[in-house]
Formats: C-alpha cells, structure tokens, sequence
C-alpha cells in the first residue's frame, strides 16, 4: 500500500485538522490516534465532527460518503 505510515500516538490532546481546511459540507480521512477517522463539517456549516471512518453496517470507508444537513453517509 502507499499509504503512509501513521503519526506516534500522542499522550494528551493534539490537532488532526485546521478548522479552516474543513469547510461546510466537506468531508476529510485522517489518520490519528492510531485509527482512520473522517472530519466532516455540516452542509449549512456549524461545528465539525470526527468519527469512526469506516461504516459500522457494511464497513466502507466514509471518506467516499457524503453530506446531508448534519449527517455522514455510507457510500453504498
């Protein structure tokens, strides 16, 4: 694979995303913490969220979702 190699796990609180490289209706894979994670910020704007990034029903990879008001979708 080419992904590149996760960062150390930190011991306290660290930034994945710059508030300003999410904007609304944006979806972003980072990885942190040792996990894949998705940032997403509402179509309408308001406060980011970060979550799991793979589907819990079907395992996809939310990066490949999209946004609807304040929701992530599953790609399938």
């Amino acid at each position: 694979e080419d992904r590149p190699a996760p960062p150390p796990i930190p011991n306290g609180w660290y930034s994945v995303l710059s508030s300003s490289d999410l904007g609304a209706g944006m979806i972003r894979s980072v990885i942190a913490v040792g996990r894949e994670l998705v940032a997403f910020r509402p179509v309408g704007g308001g406060p980011p969220t970060v979550a799991d990034a793979h589907c819990p029903h079907l395992g996809a990879h939310l990066g490949g979702g999209w946004i609807t008001e304040d929701t992530i979708h599953c790609p399938y």
